[in-house]
């Protein structure tokens, strides 16, 4: 049951998300009659825009407040061009029209930011609040690295490791940086598929070290096994101490 409310938990960011996407969809088609494909694409808009003011992308880095305000602008101002360059000229157009329409927006928006930004992995600064939570009793884990405990250190000794120590979630990211073999990893909570994902592609020998989650189905698809290490209590790199504690795997890439 810890379990359970655990995932809960940590599945409600993304599914507001996707709960407001469709939302957008649904508003759109009830006040204009209109199936807008490109409301996804106007997220992933709104994405890059944070990025690039958070990350000195051109040249300067905003604070948190701005860039959000300045993103809300630019997905309305993407908003407003949608409607006066697509769909205003087509509203006695047949539905099927405007629904391709829809979808070449989507595409001319996917080519824009692949041509501007580029097909490597965007890391925006973290922005969230890095002390330990804990509902009903349920750590959560939080947006921030953790540190191998000392009871697992011995799967870490002798490999190269992407997030050396002393490390904190922020500095650097360990997909975008070539991994040496042998190799061990221990991800961010928060971007543990991304990680499983690159293990794969880089494949072995190493060690990957993550909590039980749906990432694991990634790993029984490719055939590997898991071996249960039960509940490990992570270590704050900052303070030492121990914290965000779940139900954790290890998986060896042969």
């Amino acid at each position: 049951m810890e379990q359970v409310l655990l995932f809960v938990l940590l599945g409600l960011g993304g599914g507001a998300l996707i709960a407001g996407i469709a939302l957008g969809v649904v508003v759109t088609y009830r006040g204009s009659g209109i199936i807008n494909l490109a409301t996804g694409a106007v997220a992933m808009v709104a994405g890059y825009s944070f990025w690039s003011l958070k990350s000195d992308f051109f040249g300067f880095t905003l604070g948190t407040a701005p860039a959000i305000v300045i993103t809300l602008l630019v997905s309305a101002l993407v908003g407003v061009l949608m409607e006066v360059l697509v769909f205003r000229p087509l509203r006695t157009a047949a539905p099927l029209a405007k629904l391709l329409a829809s979808l070449g927006i989507l595409l001319t928006l996917q080519a824009a930011m692949l041509l501007g930004f580029g097909t490597g992995a965007k890391q925006i600064p973290n922005i969230f609040p890095t002390d330990n939570v804990r509902v009903a009793d349920v750590s959560i884990p939080v947006n921030r690295f953790w540190m191998t405990p000392p009871e697992l250190e011995h799967l870490r000794e002798g490999r190269f490791d992407p997030y050396p120590y002393p490390h904190t979630f922020g500095d650097f990211n360990a997909l975008l940086e070539p991994w040496q073999k042998p190799w061990y990893a221990n991800p961010p909570f928060h971007e543990i598929t991304r990680h499983v994902r690159r293990a794969l592609e880089v494949g072995g020998p190493g060690v990957l070290v993550m909590p039980i989650g749906p990432a694991n189905a990634l790993i029984l698809e490719a055939g590997l096994g898991m071996e249960y290490l039960g509940k490990v209590s992570w270590v704050d790199p900052d303070t030492g101490k121990r914290g965000g504690s779940c139900h954790t795997v290890m998986v060896v890439f042969p």
